[in-house]
């Protein structure tokens, strides 16, 4: 599992930024893209995007998954109790570290048929990321605003 990233210019006004990717290009790693890959849109584009567009070649057989990744944050803290069984000393320093995490329980969802399909998202969901769930025929490309 890889990320693709393409980061734009976010010194544009965020109505006009957009982004857009296709299934020959390369994963972060230079590596081509694959099931398990995912597409960052937040980081690419500098906030989650309103409008999606997926469009699939015939006989693609493309699952996909939204807002996989989530952070998690570890909250740590010290005991100022000394009536409690402890160890002075044995909880770590770092007293907030965060985790990237993701989700692969939610159910995929095919857009990928027997002949050429888009699915689209107009502003119903905020989409940070967009996880290739299965993918192994056809070509695919991926337009977010």
């Amino acid at each position: 599992m890889a990320t693709i990233t393409k980061i734009i210019n976010t010194a544009i006004p965020s109505t006009k930024r957009y982004q857009y990717w296709s299934s020959a290009e390369l994963n972060d790693d230079l590596v081509a893209i694959t099931s398990g890959d995912i597409f960052m849109i937040e980081k690419s584009i500098g906030k989650p995007a309103k409008n999606v567009i997926v469009a699939t070649s015939a006989g693609c057989n493309l699952e996909v998954r939204f807002n996989t990744q989530y952070d998690w944050t570890v909250r740590h803290t010290s005991l100022d109790d000394t009536s409690v069984n402890t160890i002075e000393g044995s909880f770590y320093e770092n007293l907030a570290s965060t985790v990237t995490k993701t989700d692969t329980s939610m159910t995929p969802i095919a857009v990928g048929s027997a002949a050429a399909a888009t699915l689209s998202l107009d502003g119903g969901l905020a989409v940070s990321d967009i996880q290739i769930a299965a993918w192994s025929i056809g070509t695919f490309t991926i337009l977010v605003t």
